[in-house]
């Protein structure tokens, strides 16, 4: 009877992880490059948990999550780059299946410099307020010049 209430308390509470998504959960990260013609750029790279998105039936009658993003490259008060867009996961035919991660590359061009990147992200099937994360950076490449790294 012992191994019964354990396995069906583990059931539970696996269930109850599972369904309990109200903590939308994503990893942003960046990196800098220049392009061959000494272009500088800015790639950024998201992972939004698939276990943290609220997954709702769509109009194919498929459980889908949708997230929506938007990212903003700031300075001095005036925005240079800025793009908004939504993620959506694959179809799931029912809401318990194991829901995949939600994984974005993008890419944008900047000119050296120092800048503010405004990241807010939504779970469009809940009604909460977007979280935001601001962050101050430099992108600053010289042209033509090598650097190697020294040690002593």
């Amino acid at each position: 009877m012992k191994k019964y209430f354990l396995a069906i308390l583990l059931f539970t509470a696996l269930s109850a992880q599972n369904f309990a998504q109200s903590n939308l959960k994503a990893y942003l990260a960046y990196s800098s490059f220049t392009t061959s013609d000494q272009q500088p750029f800015l790639e950024t790279y998201l992972t939004v948990l698939g276990n943290t998105v609220i997954y709702k039936k769509n109009e194919n009658g498929k459980f889908q999550g949708s997230v929506e993003l938007s990212i903003a490259f700031i300075q001095n008060d005036k925005i240079i780059n800025f793009k908004k867009y939504t993620l959506l996961s694959d179809e799931l035919d029912s809401e318990v299946k194991p829901r995949t991660n939600f994984i974005d590359q993008q890419r944008f061009a900047l000119p050296n410099g120092e800048y503010l990147l405004e990241f807010e992200i939504a779970d469009k099937m809940q009604n909460q307020p977007s979280a935001s994360l601001p962050r101050k950076f430099a992108l600053i490449f010289l042209l033509n010049k090598w650097f190697y790294p020294t040690s002593n």
